[in-house]
């Protein structure tokens, strides 16, 4: 059964953005321009243009043990309309503990001792 993190409540990541990755020693980071549901605390009315509240944050695993990794070791992306890196989007399950995190260029699954998610201020 797929389940969702407590903490992905108000998230809606099939309209969110990846904005980079970073691995450190058993540690494994996402930087997400998150788009927030009204059910999210943080959630404020979107900017005109824009469909959803958008939001930085991170996902942040610790512990972690890779099952399974296809990818490129360079990162792929196109170019907004602004020149920023568009990195895609992100799809997240997990699976009777087994985190499965899938990008256009990268697909990983994995354990860990704990998930946090952290909206920047």
């Amino acid at each position: 059964m797929a389940a969702q993190h407590d903490n992905m409540q108000g998230l809606y990541l099939e309209d969110s953005y990846l904005l980079g990755i970073a691995v450190t020693g058993r540690q494994l980071q996402l930087s997400v321009l998150f788009a927030l549901t009204k059910d999210h605390p943080a959630y404020t009315t979107p900017n005109p243009g824009e469909q959803h509240c958008y939001h930085e944050g991170v996902i942040e695993w610790t512990q972690v043990a890779i099952i399974h990794s296809r990818g490129q070791p360079q990162v792929f992306g196109s170019a907004d309309p602004d020149g920023t890196l568009d990195l895609g989007s992100i799809k997240y399950v997990n699976v009777e503990g087994t985190h499965h995190v899938k990008a256009d260029w990268f697909d990983l699954r994995f354990t860990a001792d704990s998930m946090e998610i952290v909206l920047a201020t």
